[in-house]
């Protein structure tokens, strides 16, 4: 066997268990201390990370089908919300942001509690601060930049656009200086901004995203964003007025 095979093979052993400790570590979640879980996230262990954001992804995949949660579930849900994990997750995306994955990792992770939590959205709103002065911040972005675009954009979106209190939401996220202005910027980044588009393709040297779908989606994000922030406000207040020219004046 050639020291390729062996590697590859090595690789999917290691998957395979990694699946596995993932999967147990999910069905173990009912009796684990909410915050022990939160803790070994926080630590930044892999298994406990993957397995809660599996968890909370399929929860989100459920309730956005119409399936019903489990009790069980539901009881894990709300234990791991209540012990903080949101304020945990913000932070490790804050700090984590520039220089790793787990920012990455985490945009999404918040982006799929923020359809789910009126009080997390507000949480993830007013303090996730750092993370947009750094997404705003592409004059010369790194590859965590590139990686983080799309997640980013949907994390914006869903908090702003789910649950009853959206309105008081976007008021936050619209006090971020510059924010609306990258919004309407990124819906053309596919278009206008190559070297955005280079970058992109530097990012995934393995899988390169395809040009029309990726920027597909970071448009659509972005642009319903927009068509949020004008929808939601009076037709002659002044804040729309300023947006509706700054769409239209955003270079």
């Amino acid at each position: 066997m050639t020291s390729s095979k062996k590697k590859r093979g090595k690789q999917r052993k290691a998957r395979k268990e990694r699946h596995g400790s993932v999967g147990g570590y999910i069905e173990s979640l009912g009796n684990l201390p909410a915050g022990a879980v939160i803790k070994a996230i926080a630590d930044r262990e892999e298994v406990p990370t993957e397995a809660a954001f599996d968890f909370f992804t399929g929860i989100g995949y459920n309730r956005q089908a119409g399936t019903e949660i489990s009790e069980g579930h539901k009881v894990i849900y709300d234990r791991l919300i209540d012990a903080g994990l949101v304020s945990t997750l913000v932070g490790i995306a804050n700090e984590g942001f520039i220089q790793d994955y787990q920012g990455t990792n985490h945009m999404i992770f918040l982006s799929n509690i923020a359809h789910d939590n009126d009080a997390s959205r507000l949480e993830i709103a007013s303090r996730i601060g750092p993370a947009i002065s750094f997404m705003l911040d592409d004059i010369e972005p790194n590859k965590w930049w590139y990686e983080s675009l799309t997640g980013f954009l949907n994390l914006v979106l869903n908090l702003a656009s789910s649950g009853e209190n959206k309105e008081e939401v976007l008021h936050i996220l619209l006090e971020y200086e510059g924010l609306f202005k990258f919004m309407v910027q990124s819906m053309f980044f596919g278009t206008h901004r190559p070297d955005v588009v280079k970058g992109s393709k530097k990012s995934y040297p393995n899988s390169s995203p395809d040009k029309v779908d990726h920027f597909f989606q970071i448009s659509c994000a972005a642009s319903n964003f927009v068509h949020l922030v004008c929808e939601q406000q009076d037709e002659q207040s002044d804040d729309r007025k300023k947006n509706l020219h700054g769409i239209a004046t955003v270079p």
